[in-house]
């Protein structure tokens, strides 16, 4: 498997009436660490944490055993979307599918990505008194903004 130096998911919109998380965007470097931003109206949030290394390889594994980076639902999307993009960069060069978010959990392959990535964001999108523990992540640290 070629290494990966980066996966970078950006999902949703800070602005959207009818979505309560605004915007996550995370970003898994190869050696593990992970930042996280959440967009929501004016405010954000930032929060860095490490990937667990078994957790790491599951991503990666997923990733590789996915049709990333071809998507084949060409409908455009539908009103209320919530529109996905997942970028993966590796040394020799990066690549980017774009997709609707509920579309792609039923999406062989892509399902296994996205259930990883919004997993983590929604521990680390929650607040520190109320984040649930994980074993996958470690040394969440909340970061000023």
């Amino acid at each position: 498997m070629t290494t990966l130096s980066r996966v970078a998911w950006r999902m949703g919109n800070p602005n959207a009436p009818n979505n309560p998380w605004g915007r996550d965007e995370l970003d898994v470097l190869g050696d593990g660490r992970v930042q996280y931003r959440n967009l929501r109206g004016p405010g954000v949030r930032s929060v860095t944490a490490q990937l667990a290394p078994a957790a790491a390889e599951k991503l990666f594994a997923a990733i590789a055993a996915s049709p990333f980076p071809v998507w084949t639902d060409t409908r455009p999307l539908p009103p209320g979307s919530t529109r996905v993009e997942l970028t993966v960069e590796r040394p020799d060069g990066a690549a980017t599918a774009r997709f609707d978010y509920h579309t792609s959990l039923k999406t062989p392959g892509y399902d296994a990505v996205v259930r990883l990535l919004t997993g983590w964001a929604g521990v680390l999108r929650a607040l520190p008194g109320k984040r649930a523990a994980s074993d996958e992540l470690t040394q969440i640290v909340d970061q000023p903004e």
